[in-house]
């Protein structure tokens, strides 16, 4: 059997500009008002779809994911870049809806390029458990997270907001660390090894 080679590039870090623009108005992210807000929507809407960005880029060759990291004190929470699909959206307009939101500037909205689903990752109830399956007992599960591969182009100015810092963090600092990043950004080395890094060195 072939082995089906998936090539991406992948650009230092330092070609790309971090500037920063306005903070985004969100209420603080506790466990309470987490799940509290999840029980809304699902109330309204039924389940919630997000999605989220796995942005590749190297450090001395080493390849990196851009993560975000809310800027307050004390505080050592990660997430991938992405949110939340409108009701009746589709994966591609709200991935560009949302990435020009995070870090477009208006009113020069980027048309980014989403190449490939890397994992889904179903939330059964209101709590933190996630599963990169659909548990066989559940049949209505509250939350379902996709998670795309967006591809960067070799240049690219990123308009972060004040309130967030964009990071860069090395793949084997992720690989398995769940107890820090959770299980969907502490699975991504294994889920990405299906695509072949050309890393382009300056």
């Amino acid at each position: 059997m072939a082995n089906v080679v998936h090539p991406i590039r992948i650009y230092s870090l330092s070609n790309y500009t971090i500037n920063e623009k306005d903070p985004l108005s969100e209420p603080p992210r506790t466990n309470n008002n987490q799940f509290q807000l999840l029980k809304e929507d699902y109330a309204k809407i039924g389940m919630r779809r997000t999605l989220r960005a796995v942005m590749l880029v190297h450090n001395h060759g080493h390849p990196n994911i851009l993560l975000l990291k809310e800027n307050r004190p004390n505080n050592s929470f990660f997430k991938l870049p992405g949110g939340e699909l409108e009701p009746g959206e589709s994966d591609a307009h709200g991935m560009n809806r949302l990435m020009n939101k995070l870090f477009g500037r208006v009113p020069e909205p980027r048309e980014w390029s989403i190449m490939d689903n890397v994992a889904q990752w179903w939330r059964p109830r209101f709590d933190n458990n996630q599963y990169p399956y659909l548990p066989v007992h559940c049949t209505k599960p509250v939350e379902l997270t996709t998670v795309f591969l967006v591809k960067l182009e070799e240049k690219w100015d990123f308009f972060v907001p004040s309130n967030y810092k964009l990071m860069a963090v090395p793949l084997f600092t992720l690989y398995e660390n769940k107890e820090e990043y959770g299980p969907i950004m502490s699975n991504l080395p294994s889920q990405l090894s299906k695509f072949t890094p050309d890393v382009i060195l300056n």
